[in-house]
């Protein structure tokens, strides 16, 4: 059995407990966080500061992008090895890249040709269909799509249900309601929700109005 140690000790890092313990492949070591907790589903929780063990292979169990950015840097000086983790029930092709550190859950299923970058989740029942392109430290919500030839940059969110469709791009750090579609290219920095997608929050980094 392979030791690895769970980065995250909240709502996701529950999820991927019960990933690892029925693959059956792990030995969880411990579940590092801040969190006010001694322990997860029965695995202690270790604050950073106090990780002490030799173990280095750890799997990043945070949902938000913004949130993997802070937990990248503050844990660094543990020099953790982000390992990749697939859960079997999972329809990934042989014909796909999928990054360090990214984590595919049940039953998603990531196609012919697609591009999965470093540390991103695919959540359950989500999908990256053929020649699409997935950006490091995005996320992708239970039931969400990123449909053929579509674009979605990094550190994105596409929340429960969202789709984005074929050919379509997502800029960097821009997010997708609850079941939003985006027809049109979405630029950087902005949230956009609805059927067609439209945008309602706008970052100070991106003065340009849109309509996805």
């Amino acid at each position: 059995m392979k030791d690895i140690v769970v980065v995250g000790a909240r709502g996701l890092g529950k999820e991927v407990i019960g990933y690892l313990e029925k693959h059956g492949g792990y030995h969880i070591n411990c579940v590092l966080d801040e969190i006010a907790m001694e322990d997860c589903l029965g695995y202690p929780i270790v604050h950073p500061d106090k990780y002490s063990d030799s173990c280095r292979d750890a799997i990043l169990a945070v949902g938000m992008p913004e949130h993997k950015r802070w937990v990248l840097e503050r844990y660094a000086p543990l020099q953790l090895r982000w390992t990749t983790f697939i859960d079997p029930t999972a329809s990934v092709s042989r014909h796909t890249h999928i990054g360090e550190g990214s984590v595919i859950c049940s039953h998603a299923s990531i196609t012919a040709d697609a591009q999965v970058g470093d540390l991103v989740l695919v959540n359950i029942c989500a999908a990256v269909t053929h020649d699409s392109v997935v950006g490091a430290r995005s996320t992708i919500f239970p039931y969400g799509l990123v449909a053929g030839g579509a674009r979605l940059g990094e550190d994105c969110l596409l929340s429960a249900g969202a789709k984005v469709l074929p050919g379509v791009r997502i800029g960097n750090r821009s997010r997708l309601g609850a079941g939003a579609i985006a027809h049109r290219d979405v630029p950087d920095d902005v949230v956009v929700c609805g059927n067609p997608a439209r945008t309602v929050f706008e970052s100070k980094r991106n003065a340009n109005n849109v309509q996805a």
